[in-house]
């Protein structure tokens, strides 16, 4: 049985991606014009953010927010993710008049992950927040899930976040002034589901990896938390969806109607849901609040 998983919002044939140019990169600004607006921005910007998997769904709804809110914003996806990478970057600095920088990097490569960090001190002279939203989900039944699939959401789920929280903070603990690691929970992370043990064990991990950052980085005045989903109207989620109905030959609508039907609330989140939360934990209000995974599910988990 061929495998598939969903790749930041696509589905594809279980592979690994090539190895990425992570010299690939574009800084945008309200005019358009390249690294002399960002020289010029970089004296206003007093806050900068790394988003991870940010070229659509809820990673591009919270690069938005974040330029919103004023930060200089280091979007972040995959190599083949570059062309939509780089016109998110161009939309959200022509609607904020912040400074958008585009970096092609894996997560579950480590010296791509430090290349991002490296780019915010380059461009900002520093970094506050990284939130750590790249995933993956790989579809299939427990007696079938292979090697392959369990090491690919480890690598980017569990091992991506690693990876993402600690080069972050490591920068961060140089500046002195503490920081926000921010990372994508699920419900999947809470109680496992059918089809996707993968998927939940890796999540499971990168709630580990968050409490633990908390507690070992808490004297740096750094804290650690996770947004968490459930029913959310995203790539991921419909592809997830589109796999089932394809393996089970029952209609994917049917599938989604079910879905949305355990929602206590009765209807399927939005991207742009998750924006309030995470502008709230990436801002000095949230200082208090660390360890914690809070849900943006409909009622889906309730603590």
């Amino acid at each position: 049985r061929e495998s598939v998983y969903i790749q930041e919002g696509r589905s594809n044939l279980l592979s690994k991606p090539a190895p990425l140019d992570t010299s690939k990169s574009l800084i945008m600004s309200s005019s358009g014009n390249i690294a002399s607006d960002v020289i010029a921005n970089q004296r206003v910007v007093e806050r900068s953010v790394i988003v991870t998997g940010a070229s659509q769904g809820i990673g591009l709804a919270l690069a938005e927010r974040m330029a919103q809110d004023g930060y200089g914003v280091i979007l972040n996806d995959i190599e083949s993710k570059s062309e939509q990478g780089l016109a998110a970057a161009k939309k959200i600095s022509t609607d904020t008049g912040k400074p958008v920088v585009f970096v092609a990097g894996d997560v579950s490569n480590e010296q791509d992950v430090d290349a991002l960090v490296e780019r915010a001190v380059t461009e900002f002279g520093g970094l506050d927040v990284m939130i750590a939203n790249a995933a993956v989900c790989t579809v299939n039944s427990l007696m079938d899930t292979t090697l392959s699939e369990w090491n690919l959401n480890m690598n980017v789920n569990a091992l991506g976040v690693l990876y993402c929280y600690r080069s972050a903070a490591r920068q961060m603990i140089k500046q002195g002034r503490g920081g926000r690691l921010i990372g994508a929970s699920t419900v999947c992370a809470i109680k496992g589901n059918n089809n996707v043990a993968a998927y939940s064990a890796s999540k499971f991990a990168m709630r580990g990896i968050t409490q633990s950052a908390a507690l070992e980085w808490a004297p740096h005045k750094i804290t650690a938390n996770c947004y968490s989903g459930g029913c959310v109207n995203t790539d991921m989620h419909i592809g997830a969806a589109q796999v089932v109905s394809e393996r089970m030959n029952l209609p994917r609508e049917m599938l989604l109607k079910a879905a949305y039907s355990d929602v206590p609330l009765g209807y399927c989140g939005q991207p742009e849901d998750f924006t309030g939360l995470v502008s709230f934990l990436a801002s000095p209000a949230s200082h208090y609040i660390t360890g914690q995974t809070i849900g943006v599910d409909g009622g889906l988990q309730m603590n």
